[in-house]
């Protein structure tokens, strides 16, 4: 019974640990997407000589598209840090209760080791006894 407990809390780490490594997976290509729209939001921030209104006004435009994506790439980056501090405590919480299922599991598996070997010697104390007695 402990053994399947054990193995259910097992399979509920290993979930949690491939949902961290997919969200670090997520925040890293935010994180690249961040330095690419920067980088194309410097390239705007030219100045557009001999251009004409529209080209200014397309440049402009464009600048306030790529704000507003930074910002939502921003958001997600955020939010993808906080979600991954929430997994690494409840990563912690289940290495935690691994290790005290363990240790009890160890506790028991002693406990039942040793009433065998009573039980064991108090068998062969009783053969002992009654071999001892027809002789």
């Amino acid at each position: 019974m402990l053994s399947q407990y054990l193995n259910i809390q097992q399979q509920q780490l290993s979930e949690l640990v491939q949902q961290r490594d997919e969200l670090n997976h997520r925040l890293t290509q935010a994180e690249q997407q961040q330095q690419q729209l920067q980088q194309y939001q410097q390239s705007l921030q030219m100045p557009v000589y001999g251009g004409n209104g529209i080209g200014i006004a397309n440049n402009i435009a464009m600048r306030k598209q790529v704000v507003i994506m930074l910002d939502t790439v921003e958001q997600q980056i955020a939010l993808s840090q906080s979600e991954l501090v929430r997994l690494g405590q409840l990563l912690q919480q289940q290495l935690a209760k691994i290790k005290g299922i363990e240790r009890l599991k160890a506790k028991r598996d002693l406990a039942q080791y040793n009433q065998q070997e009573l039980t064991e010697q108090a068998q062969m104390d009783d053969l002992a006894s009654q071999a001892h007695l027809f002789t």
